[in-house]
């Protein structure tokens, strides 16, 4: 089974997280399985309580100018 980090900096629900959210959601369990790395909030508790495997992760990206 291969796993697929997902990479998010924000913590709370809004649009991005929603899409996220639903492309993990159909992820083919039997052949995949989703890491979700981002800092602790309600988006991680709400992947959590999907079993989703969760790795605390406090970053900012730096924006390019």
């Amino acid at each position: 089974m291969r796993r697929i980090l997902f990479l998010h900096e924000g913590s709370e629900i809004s649009g991005i997280e929603n899409v996220l959210a639903a492309i993990i959601d159909h992820l083919d369990r039997d052949r995949f399985t989703a890491v979700l790395a981002c800092p602790p909030g309600p988006f991680a508790d709400r992947m959590i309580s999907r079993g989703i495997e969760y790795v605390r992760f406090d970053f900012k990206m730096r924006r390019l100018k």
